[in-house]
């Protein structure tokens, strides 16, 4: 009777029967209860909404942890559609594509060891054959042994290059270039691989003056050479290459233009991601390592410009290099 205890002389006392005191005692003591009720389903509430949300980023730890042991194959389980959701969603897809450029890694590591060791091999026994007499020092073998270390220094450059980039140690050392010429020298030294094939190799010039920017021109030219040669090695035998430069409002324009078979549309995309190649059946020399286009893309961004493919009016694609222009002399 504490509530009756402490009302005693106070002015509810003399107002409240005996009964009413007693109905307010059980009224304060189920209010206790409920209170007590109350904050005990609080407390089981909020722990179990605390494992909801802590166990999903609990395994998100682990499969992270997992991940940086090297086990790319981790994947978390999705359900509902909250933001922890979203981000097991998004970490699943982050860990497919670490998991496609590592096996895309394993293979361009495998193919380029492949391909310097049948290199090396081919030349030291070209040059082994000379020194035993074998073969004569001709200049029909000097200039096989030659093919062969162009083909091997190429692909170290191209490994170096990759190597460059991933690091952010690309370096542009940018003048102001007429892209015409560029497109006109470039396309000269294909002559003879395109006259080998029939393919007649035309620069278009364009009716107005300003195609001009700013490029690097020994990574430029690596950006024209990569392109027509491909246009090249993919138009068939009397096809035809067309390649343009002109000003479109602020930007310029190069256009590599093909007779070839054509890119289909979903493959466009992927075709500028590092070691891919949309026919893996083929060998290194005509289906290329996946790093040509990817370090061309590279190369191009760093430039602060943009790369893509479209629908050629020869029939094939055209790979189009969009870069900022400089403003015509007055």
């Amino acid at each position: 009777m504490r509530l009756k205890s402490a009302m005693i002389g106070t002015p509810w006392a003399r107002c409240i029967p005996g009964a009413n005191e007693l109905f307010l005692a059980k009224l304060m003591k189920t209010l206790s209860i409920a209170i007590l009720v109350s904050a005990a389903l609080a407390a089981l509430l909020g722990l179990g909404l605390s494992i909801q949300i802590t166990r999903p980023l609990a395994l998100l730890d682990g499969a992270a942890r997992r991940i940086a042991a090297g086990e790319l194959a981790v994947m978390v389980p999705v359900s509902g559609r909250d933001e922890v959701a979203s981000l097991s969603a998004s970490f699943n897809a982050m860990t497919e594509e670490l998991k496609r450029l590592d096996e895309a890694k394993r293979r361009i590591i495998a193919d380029s060891a492949h391909e310097r060791r049948t290199r090396v091999t081919l030349i030291r026994g070209l040059l082994e054959g000379v020194i035993d007499g074998v073969h004569p020092l001709d200049m029909d073998m000097i200039k096989s042994v030659h093919d062969e270390t162009l083909r091997l220094s190429r692909l170290i450059d191209m490994l170096h290059e990759l190597e460059l980039i991933d690091s952010g140690e690309l370096k542009l050392s940018l003048d102001e270039v007429e892209l015409i010429p560029a497109l006109e020298k470039a396309a000269s030294l294909f002559g003879p691989s395109a006259g080998e094939k029939g393919i007649c190799i035309e620069v278009g010039r364009p009716d107005t003056d300003g195609a001009r920017a700013r490029v690097d021109v020994l990574r430029f030219d690596e950006v024209l050479y990569n392109l027509i040669g491909n246009a090249i090695k993919y138009s068939p035998k009397g096809g035809k290459v067309l390649c343009t430069a002109r000003r479109a409002g602020p930007s310029v324009r190069v256009a590599i233009e093909d007779s070839g078979p054509g890119i289909p549309e979903p493959e466009r995309e992927k075709v500028f991601e590092r070691f891919y190649r949309m026919d893996k059946s083929r060998a290194q020399d005509s289906g290329g390592r996946g790093l040509g286009l990817s370090i061309g893309f590279e190369i191009v961004k760093a430039h602060g410009g943009s790369i893509g493919i479209e629908d050629s009016p020869l029939g094939g694609s055209s790979f189009v290099v969009t870069l900022p222009a400089i403003p015509t002399p007055a």
